[in-house]
């Protein structure tokens, strides 16, 4: 396995020849290592995006596809993490979601973040300038709620991310405690990043209009 790439495999240089603390007692943990799952995976997340004979699996290097869903607490991030993935694809997304929220009434937000909480509408003070063309700037402030860590890893869900991404839960038995919403929301974004990065701003744009905004009702 010498040659092997990192993603399957720890870098030699990198292993401790023994372990120092013991093995947590607690359920073992497993990650998905098979890249036929993955590149199910990418096709059926891009298969309204992509123009046969194109498939899903096309679109990303294997390197890059398996970095786009690997948390940092994998193998103690030997193996390569998501995180500027995600930061690039994150600022990627609260741009396209900010466009939308100025495109669409004030009644489409008001049920796009229905039930998300957080955020009250407020009302204009005594005096204040308003001007027809400012009326959805104020939708814009709703864009943290769409896109907080909560929402975001209720869309990973439906997209089944949580049986391809490669994360190591600090209690195998409690996830949600363990930060399981965070880390969904990164890979996400860490694979909206990936696409961006390697396939452009245009393409990337057609997948966030039809995999995120069109399930927040925002398209």
């Amino acid at each position: 396995m010498v040659d092997a790439p990192r993603w399957k495999q720890t870098p030699p240089a990198m292993k401790m020849p023994f372990r120092l603390r013991p093995v947590p007692d607690q359920p073992e943990w497993k990650v998905n290592g098979d890249m036929e799952t993955l590149d199910q995976w990418y096709d059926e997340f891009l298969r309204r995006v992509v123009s046969p004979p194109q498939r899903g699996r096309d679109i990303l290097p294997e390197e890059i596809k398996w970095l786009a869903i690997t948390h940092k607490s994998f193998d103690h991030g030997r193996r390569g993490f998501n995180e500027r993935l995600a930061y690039l694809g994150k600022r990627f997304v609260d741009l396209q979601v900010s466009l939308a929220l100025l495109k669409v009434p004030a009644s489409k937000v008001a049920g796009a973040v229905a039930g998300l909480g957080g955020l009250e509408d407020v009302e204009p003070a005594p005096g204040a300038f308003q001007h027809g063309d400012l009326k959805r700037l104020e939708n814009v402030s709703k864009r943290r709620l769409i896109t907080s860590p909560r929402n975001s890893s209720r869309l990973a869900r439906e997209y089944r991310m949580q049986e391809i991404i490669r994360w190591k839960p600090m209690r195998t038995d409690k996830l949600r405690t363990s930060g399981e919403d965070t880390v969904l929301a990164s890979s996400l974004y860490g694979v909206v990043g990936a696409i961006t990065l390697h396939c452009g701003a245009s393409f990337a744009e057609k997948v966030v209009r039809d995999r995120l905004l069109s399930r927040w009702r925002l398209s």
